[in-house]
Formats: structure tokens, sequence, C-alpha cells
């Protein structure tokens, strides 16, 4: 698994379905009877794609091709306008490079795409829309308006996408590296109470035995000393005494 993979929403693929829908209402007042012609290349082409991720993401596995499925959302919605753009003139130019944005945007920020995905795609799409612009022999000032405003808008977008993915990376692995200090602090914290319940256990048995060992000592010696008051007195407090070490011991046994 990468280290930082943005998720793919449902409701981001949704959004994109309905906005290429909502063009409806765009198209035919700019472009007139030609919208006709786009709406057919988005029917047959971006729109099903983007169509299919969205059923996609209800796959429980949807997250392991998530990137490759938004990376194709992005460059078919692309091509779209470099190629709608090819079929019309070259004054619907600043109609369809502005599209070509809203592409880099819908890449770059809704979609979550990794920055080496959508750099890639961008690159690429822009790329075709000036190739179309130059098929299309279009205007110096149309060309320089619309070279303009390309590598300005995908310039800003490039750079805020590489420091949002950074930030998120750092984010991230900073969050990682306090989980995994927190793991070993307890792992750590596991492995000393172990090794004191070890040592206690020992300790224990150790204690155990040498009070056993010392009482069969006491009763052997009690049975070879003649009986006076003195020697009653002493084994007294030997018993005694291992009676106060053998009380701990007992309690800590159970």
């Amino acid at each position: 698994m990468s280290p930082y993979t943005p998720p793919l929403s449902r409701l981001t693929l949704r959004l994109g379905v309905l906005v290429q829908l909502a063009f409806l209402h765009v198209d035919s007042p700019v472009l007139g009877d030609q919208a006709g012609t786009l709406w057919a290349i988005r029917l047959e082409s971006s729109i099903p794609v983007s169509v299919l991720a969205f059923l996609l993401s209800f796959h429980p596995r949807f997250a392991a091709i998530d990137q490759p499925v938004a990376a194709a959302v992005v460059l078919l919605n692309g091509l779209t306008t470099a190629s709608a753009n090819l079929l019309f003139d070259a004054e619907a130019t600043m109609y369809f490079v502005p599209g070509t944005v809203v592409v880099a945007m819908y890449g770059y920020v809704l979609l979550g795409l990794r920055f080496a995905w959508a750099a890639t795609l961008v690159g690429m799409i822009v790329a075709i829309n000036l190739l179309t612009l130059w098929a299309l022999d279009t205007p110096a000032d149309l060309m320089a308006k619309a070279l303009y405003m390309l590598v300005i808008s995908t310039g800003i977008l490039t750079v805020g996408a590489y420091r949002m993915e950074m930030t998120s990376r750092t984010e991230q692995y900073t969050a990682e590296k306090l989980l995994a200090r927190e793991r070993h602090e307890r792992e750590t914290e596991a492995a000393r109470i172990a090794w004191l319940e070890n040592l206690a256990h020992f300790l224990r048995h150790e204690l155990r035995n040498r009070v056993t060992g010392a009482r069969t000592s006491l009763d052997l010696l009690e049975r070879h000393t003649p009986d006076d008051d003195r020697s009653c007195v002493y084994f007294e407090r030997a018993r005694a005494g291992l009676k106060v070490i053998q009380r701990p011991l007992e309690s800590a046994s159970g």
C-alpha cells in the first residue's frame, strides 16, 4: 500500500457526472446547433466512463484501483475538450480552454489524484490542447490568451496539489511515527511488567523454599536440643520470624 493515497469518494464521481450533464444548458447558447456534436462526443466517451467509475465505487475492492479509474475519467474528460475544439473552429477555443482548466481542477482537487498521476495527465491534456490549437491555425492573439490561461492556471493547480500532497504525506508520516512510538512504549511496558511478574514468581518460589528449609532445620534442631526456658525462647522467636516472612509470601501467592 502506498504511503499516501487520497480517497476517491463516490460523491465526487457523481458530481462529475452531474456537472457534465449540466453543460447541456451551457453548450447550446454558446455553440448553437453545433452543441449536439459535442454532446454526442460526451455521451459516447467521458460520461459513460464517469458513470462506470461511479458504479465501480460500490465494489468493496475499489480502493485498490481508484487511482487508475480516476485517471481514466480525467483523461477522457480532457480529450473531450480537445477533440470538441478540433471539430469546431478557432472561435470556440476560449470556450474549451476554461473547460480544460476545469478538468485539471477536477483531477487535482476533487478526485484527489496523487500528484504523480495528476501532473502527468494534466500535462498530457494541456499539450494535446495546445497541439489542437496549432492544428486549427489559431490566430496569434487568441493562441497567446489560451496559452497563458492553460499554463498559468494548471501551473498554479500543480504547485497547490504538490504542496497539499506533501502536507498530507507529512501528516500521515508523523501520525505513523506517533503510533509506532506508542506501540513501542506499550510493548516495552508489557515486557517490563512480564519481567517483574517473572521476578516476583522466582522470588516467591525461592523464598518459600528457604522458609521451608529453615523451618525443617529448626524442627530438627529443636528435637536434638535439651528442653530449657532459654532454648524455648529462642525457638519461639525463630518460629515467629518465619511466620512474619511466610505471611506476605502466602498473600502474594493468593
